[in-house]
């Protein structure tokens, strides 16, 4: 069959012959490829305030009533967001979101050996003391992480959606044991939900309410936490074929899917005449250029950008506003890393430094047998030492898989950015027995979306709080960490090789 709409890559020319739904017959370009933003929220609310706020919200039918009611708290001061997280995927395409801090902590200590023999004198009041030693250690993710698989329906409103947020926090060290053999091991406090649920675009369901931990010495029992998931549909359009839609959507429809002329058949490729003209020229070599940014914004400016996708589809134009919101020193760019490949060429760029850090640590033997005279403050300690190590990458990593349609006009893009960094170390034991560990800091993303040519896609939102709080030594510097988002922008752009 002759491919009847010759000025479309075929997929999507296909997807044009395809039979559509009553929903979607009136409006050719719900077959594009479509794509779904997922905005995930945490809002702290009273719990007295809770119960009227829930009985309301089961009579509706989803929870954009109660979000927008605890987002009026929160102008109030009665409410505060805890964390936000945004992805972009694809129809059918697992994706997962991480904000984390590596927590490194010790999971097995071992004590100092004792001398075998101690010869006298030795004064009443002498202690023999060794402290405890960090042997082994263990990594628990701490932050905010987000797995979703979300399937568009066949109405195109409608959303089935497996997903799993989770929200780690670390809420200091409790100490065991007593004086120099004491053992201190972390309190995490963990926020999940696994489920699976039908949602609709550009609404919001309430996926969680949950008990959050005492935080910064505070009473926590009074308060709970919300998580919210709000839904966009983002067409698969260039920014300018999006702005002339939107002023007149018949007429692009006419343009991209003509009807046919009279007499003429897709199924004969007789039709239309017997001169098809000259052969096309050899195809001129084509590959795609990739730039891949970590930018740090307000967290309130963050949300609002992702909000604003489900009305403007036009991620390009918030990218080309965040340069004057960077110059104004509002904003920085923390990275930025770029590829350059073939169509249907995995690649991969890294710009790291190989952090090589040690996991395990033994005590050094101390004298099996000791002389006097001993006196009373006299204290048997022994040093430690690294005896194996691992390696980090830390940095920027960019692994992508990208392929462009016949036309060079959509770019389908499977990408898997990480940005790592090295916060500072965290110390276990006491005395000369204490030992090091790093603390990093990983935002990782994973994902597929559908890109049209030279066009912007915000990808993420990471949060910044569970990778700063434990290294801000005031609540002043906390609370700015938790102000602060990470947003990953992506930009493809199909060059000619001339």
């Amino acid at each position: 069959m002759k491919n009847p709409i010759p000025h479309l890559p075929g997929w999507l020319a296909l997807a044009a012959t395809l039979p559509l739904s009553p929903a979607l017959a009136e409006d050719p370009f719900e077959s594009l490829p479509r794509q779904v933003g997922l905005l995930v929220e945490y809002y702290e609310v009273d719990h007295t305030a809770l119960p009227p706020l829930l009985r309301e919200y089961q009579k509706e039918a989803d929870a954009t009533g109660l979000l927008k009611s605890v987002q009026e708290l929160a102008v109030k001061g009665e409410a505060r967001m805890v964390e936000s997280t945004y992805v972009v995927t694809r129809s059918g395409q697992r994706a997962k979101i991480e904000s984390i801090r590596e927590f490194i902590y010790p999971t097995e200590w071992d004590p100092a050996e004792l001398p075998q023999k101690l010869n006298g004198p030795i004064d009443r009041g002498a202690e023999i003391r060794t402290p405890a030693t960090p042997t082994a250690y263990e990594m628990r993710p701490v932050g905010n992480s987000f797995e979703v698989d979300p399937v568009i329906g066949a109405d195109g409103v409608h959303l089935d959606i497996n997903l799993a947020p989770e929200l780690v926090e670390f809420h200091g060290m409790k100490d065991w044991g007593h004086d120099v053999s004491t053992t201190p091991a972390p309190l995490f406090h963990s926020m999940k939900v696994q489920t699976a649920i039908v949602a609709k675009f550009g609404g919001a369901e309430l996926v969680g309410v949950f008990a959050p931990a005492p935080a910064h010495g505070q009473n926590g029992a009074g308060k709970r936490v919300l998580g919210f998931l709000s839904t966009r549909k983002l067409l698969a359009l260039s920014d300018p074929d999006l702005k002339r839609y939107r002023k007149n959507p018949q007429a692009l429809i006419d343009e991209r899917f003509p009807p046919e002329e009279p007499g003429a058949s897709v199924d004969d490729p007789f039709a239309g005449g017997g001169d098809e003209g000259p052969p096309p020229p050899p195809e001129t070599p084509r590959q795609i250029s990739v730039i891949t940014e970590f930018i740090e914004v307000d967290a309130a400016l963050a949300s609002r950008m992702a909000r604003q996708l489900n009305e403007t589809c036009d991620a390009t134009a918030l990218r080309q506003r965040l340069d004057g919101i960077i110059a104004k020193g509002e904003a920085r760019v923390l990275e930025t890393s770029t590829l350059l490949t073939r169509s249907g060429q995995r690649t991969k760029a890294e710009s790291l430094r190989e952090f090589i850090y040690p996991t395990e640590y033994d005590p050094s033997e101390i004298p099996q047998e000791l002389h006097g005279p001993i006196d009373r403050d006299l204290k048997i300690t022994t040093s430690v030492g690294a005896t194996a190590f691992e390696m980090r990458p830390v940095g920027i990593t960019v692994e992508m898989d990208p392929v462009m349609s016949a036309d060079g006009r959509i770019i389908e893009l499977n990408i898997a950015p990480e940005l790592v960094r090295y916060v500072r170390d965290l110390t276990y034991g006491t005395g000369p027995s204490t030992s090091e560990q790093p603390l990093f800091e990983s935002l990782k993303t994973q994902t597929a979306v559908t890109m049209p040519d030279g066009t912007s896609m915000l990808l993420a939102m990471h949060s910044l709080e569970a990778a700063r709080a434990g290294e801000a030594g005031t609540e002043e510097e906390r609370a700015a960490a938790r102000d602060r988002r990470v947003l990953v922008f992506v930009t493809a752009k199909v060059k000619t090789v001339e």
